[in-house]
């Protein structure tokens, strides 16, 4: 069947009894004009040249009448075809009368006819065609083809917002054809709008920092009028909003406001939080904000309790930063300073009561860390099967060697004497006994970072101890959480806990070690995130006689490790004057064997087992370790190509002007992301948009996709935060 031009059937249709109306009238006008200039050259004796025009004017009309008739029968024919297809014999008018506006388009979304209500509505067929096409590729026009399916969809155009109800036709021709019927949605969606905006909005702030800043030694004054200052930026965005506000305490509010003004605070970004910034330039301490926002929540009542949400997660992510809940949805933004070391003795003493009474009924304790652990993870692992071991507990660490970052550290805990059985495979944990367990978490606290995610069903009792600034995938159903983003590592809240325990428990050389060496890793040799329950934390291992040389020689490279290092640093690019970025391929870690060495033999451990049984049910379930300096690095392993790349991320901040590094692997189907930064660049918000993680000085991430993909990605997101 034929289309027809868009541009030829702007009404209704020709129907087939209009015929006899042919020609039109404009024709019959310039057809007498034409005899009577024949007439004229007859009169003037031009006979010859009046006979050729009369014949050549008969020729043209006779074509006109021709082509009209043709067209008008094949519009007629074809319009009515549409009916039939549509519906049936009885109903086939219905393209001609339908009360509605409507257009008839192809698949390739050009408009073959339309009604004169679809004319009256939209009076740019480019744009309607335009935005039709798009939403075709979204909907899979083809797809709904095969089904012979009813779709719709909602379209803005023209100031004007329509339901669009759609229905292919043509089954049997290879030409399928589509009727749209376009219902006006614009009062509905305008009326939507206004109850949308005057939905109630609940907002709480607080000032981070307050007790802290009181006694930070500045001078009384100048704290008073930093914390006027304070008052008055808050005050005067109460009034932007048109809010109605509640002091509750010195340092805390409550606004009330309507959702229209919220929705202009996101697209303005909260740009009142930078004037805060201008306060800490004077100040030797800082004075920050953390706000929690609750809407959509249905009612008051149920905003109030997503504002509560929202305000613990600011304060989870190391505040500075205003948070937006809405039902199970999470806004971020700012967050862009540096976390201030903001904690009290209190909690880790509550926290440290709180665990002793879930261990009161306890008979068997599982610890795990995150996917791919490392020395923080293992570290925080030996201090809690510490506490397991003065309370006759039975332990189990998950650790899947393949992935561990740290094996070093692993294979020193197995050769104590204390770790026969403790380090079990993930396959083989789910085929224990779960019965009276509790499930540990360590430096993690997103169930699908976490070693073993599917323990999560198997025991319902699961407690949280992590450092990593909160995501919106926390797992939130825990018993017992202690999050502190504030805290340079996981093993610094574990020694806390094991301090308020009392002199029971006994940390042998190896655990001493290992948290050690976790805090050391985390805060790259006390530089990064170093408060003073740091050196606290630190300060008790080393009066327990942690070897600080041993440490050292712990980080030690080889030298095959070194010069892949060196290889990644040479072919690193600086983007923004600031950002040194990396990309390698697997390639670069395929080396030839390095030369034995004088270093013992892999520890040999038995293999992991699908099920226990008699002979095996009390044995080590893990992959073999790879002892220090090992004699091959071919091919590296999952755990140790990451320490290669996080350390040489690390190294990329020794170059002169770079404020943050970013190294990408290609691994399998997926880029990982290994990102480190100084005080001006939060790179956990940069991940954070690639699905990443981690801390304002170090995140992480893998990406779906392969580098060339995720490149511009990536540099889309540091363009966004560094423009923000």
């Amino acid at each position: 069947m034929k289309n027809l031009d868009t541009k030829k059937f702007k009404s209704n249709i020709v129907n087939i009894d209009d015929l006899n109306s042919l020609p039109t009238k404009s024709a019959w006008i310039y057809l007498i004009s034409f005899l009577f200039a024949i007439a004229v050259l007859f009169a003037s004796g031009l006979i010859w040249l009046a006979a050729v025009e009369l014949i050549i004017i008969t020729m043209l009309f006779s074509y006109h009448l021709w082509f009209a008739r043709t067209n008008a029968i094949e519009t007629s024919q074809y319009i009515q075809n549409l009916a039939f297809h549509i519906d049936n014999a009885n109903t086939k008018d219905e393209l001609l009368h339908f009360p509605l506006p409507l257009a008839v388009i192809n698949t390739n979304s050009d408009v073959i006819w339309y009604n004169a209500l679809f004319s009256d509505e939209i009076t740019n067929t480019q744009d309607f065609e335009d935005i039709i096409k798009a939403r075709f590729t979204e909907i899979n026009i083809q797809n709904v083809i095969r089904k012979r399916a009813n779709f719709t969809f909602n379209i803005n155009l023209e100031d004007k917002s329509f339901e669009v109800i759609g229905k292919v036709f043509g089954e049997k021709s290879p030409n399928h054809s589509v009727v749209l019927y376009l219902i006006n949605r614009t009062l509905d969606k305008n009326l939507q709008q206004q109850l949308d905006d005057s939905q109630a909005v609940i907002a709480r702030i607080t000032i981070d920092n307050y007790d802290d800043f009181l006694t930070s030694g500045n001078d009384k004054k100048e704290n008073s009028s930093l914390l006027s200052d304070a008052d008055d930026i808050i005050t005067k965005w109460i009034d932007e909003v048109s809010g109605v506000s509640y002091k509750t305490e010195a340092d805390k509010y409550i606004i009330l406001f309507h959702n229209k003004f919220l929705q202009q605070q996101i697209t303005d970004k909260f740009k009142f939080m930078d004037e805060f910034q201008n306060l800490n330039k004077t100040s030797r301490f800082p004075i920050t904000l953390s706000i929690g926002i609750g809407s959509n929540g249905g009612d008051i009542y149920k905003n109030d309790t997503l504002s509560l949400d929202a305000l613990d997660m600011a304060m989870g992510r190391g505040g500075d930063q205003v948070v937006i809940k809405q039902g199970d949805e999470f806004q971020f933004f700012g967050g862009r300073s540096m976390e201030y070391e903001k904690r009290t003795k209190v909690k880790p003493r509550l926290i440290a009561d709180a665990l002793q009474k879930l261990l009161t009924n306890v008979e068997s304790v599982f610890i795990m860390g995150h996917k791919g652990a490392d020395c923080d993870s293992i570290g925080a692992a030996a201090g809690l099967a510490a506490i397991m071991r003065s309370r006759g507990i039975q332990t189990n660490i998950v650790l899947d060697t393949k992935t561990c970052t740290c094996p070093d550290l692993v294979a020193n805990l197995i050769d104590s004497d204390n770790y026969d059985n403790i380090f079990v495979s993930p396959n083989f944990a789910l085929t224990l006994d779960h019965t009276n367990s509790l499930l540990i978490v360590v430096d993690c606290h997103k169930p699908s970072y976490m070693e073993c995610t599917e323990l999560l069903n198997k025991i319902p009792d699961v407690v949280i101890i992590d450092h990593h600034r909160r995501d919106a995938d926390f797992l939130d159903n825990a018993s017992l959480a202690y999050h502190e983003p504030y805290a340079s590592s996981t093993c610094e809240l574990v020694v806390e806990i094991i301090e308020y325990m009392g002199g029971n428990v006994k940390l042998t050389r190896e655990e001493v070690f290992s948290l050690y060496a976790g805090i050391v890793m985390d805060t790259k040799n006390f530089t990064f995130k170093t408060g003073v329950r740091t050196f606290e934390a630190a300060s008790y291992l080393r009066v327990l006689g942690v070897d600080t040389i041993a440490i050292k020689k712990l980080f030690q490279t080889n030298i095959e490790d070194y010069k892949i290092r060196a290889n990644i640093i040479s072919a690193s690019d600086i983007y923004r004057d600031i950002i040194a970025i990396s990309t390698i391929n697997p390639q670069t870690f395929i080396l030839a064997a390095a030369p034995p060495t004088a270093t013992p033999p892999p520890t040999d451990i038995t293999a992991d087992t699908s099920q226990p049984d008699e002979s095996t049910a009390n044995t080590t379930n893990i992959s073999t370790l790879d002892a220090p300096h090992s004699i091959s690095h071919t091919p590296y392993n999952e755990g140790e190509y990451k320490v290669i790349i996080s350390q040489t991320a690390d190294e990329l901040l020794s170059i002169k002007g770079v404020e943050a590094s970013f190294i990408l692997y290609q691994h399998d189907d997926k880029v990982a992301i290994s990102a480190r930064a100084l005080n001006n660049v939060n790179v956990q918000i940069i991940l954070e948009s690639l699905g990443g993680g981690g801390h304002t000085t170090m995140a992480g991430a893998d990406v779906d996709g392969n580098i060339e993909s995720t490149l511009p990605m990536l540099k889309q997101a540091i363009d966004e935060y560094l423009d923000a």
